[in-house]
Formats: C-alpha cells, structure tokens, sequence
C-alpha cells in the first residue's frame, strides 16, 4: 500500500522550490532534517525556507489539557 503522501511530494517540489531538493523523508516536515541534510538541499532555515511558526507537539498537548478540561466541566453538576 502506497504511503499516504504518495504523489504529493511531486507537487511540492513543483510548488514549493526551495525544498525540490531536499530528502523525500524530510519534505513534509524541513525542519527535523539534519543540518548536513539540509545544506546539501540548499536550505537555510528561518533564511531560505521559514521556521515552523508553532512547535505541534506543544500545542497538541496543550490542546488535549483544554479539552479534558472541556469534558470536566460538561460533566460536572
């Protein structure tokens, strides 16, 4: 079965120039590729390709915090 971004890195590197050159395993997400990695693409975070704006993990955890929250407070009498 193919991966679920099959196809779609065609289009990235299409649109999206400054990753054309980088790892398949890094193109979905630049920023977790090494240093070597991303200097042999060429890219220079936060200069040739922005950094990411938010940190996902942080803000999915932070998130799960508010709904359980949410679910408290719908419970509660």
């Amino acid at each position: 079965m193919p991966h679920p971004t099959f196809g779609f890195s065609t289009l990235i590197r299409r649109w999206v120039p400054e990753l054309a050159n980088l790892e398949n395993k890094y193109l979905f997400a630049p920023w977790t590729a090494s240093e070597t990695a991303l200097a042999q693409a060429g890219i220079v975070l936060g200069k040739t390709y922005p950094e990411p704006i938010t940190d996902l993990k942080v803000s999915r955890q932070r998130a799960l915090v508010h709904f359980d929250q949410i679910k408290e407070n719908a419970t509660a009498p």
